[in-house]
């Protein structure tokens, strides 16, 4: 049965942050949206406008981004609202 199974499945590289993810101790919550975040699958509001919701895409915080798997802190507007930059 191993042996079957391992001929018919691909086989990928491993992920640098697999073991970040997949550790003894994980909670399983935690690491499964671990490993959606680092897939880029989280269903952010961008996405979920993809896929036919009437919701608005933008951010909820500063309303002018595409709200994104990208933290929000990092884009300059903002940044500006806050007074960082």
């Amino acid at each position: 049965m191993k042996l079957t199974w391992n001929y018919f499945r691909s086989r990928e590289e491993e992920k640098p942050w697999v073991p970040t993810v997949w550790f003894k101790n994980a909670v399983p919550k935690h690491a499964f949206t671990f490993w959606i975040a680092n897939l880029d699958r989280l269903p952010v509001k961008s996405r979920l406008h993809d896929w036919g919701m009437q919701i608005s895409p933008l951010c909820g915080v500063c309303n002018t981004d595409v709200e994104s798997r990208d933290p929000s802190f990092f884009t300059a507007t903002l940044q500006r609202r806050f007074g960082i930059l």
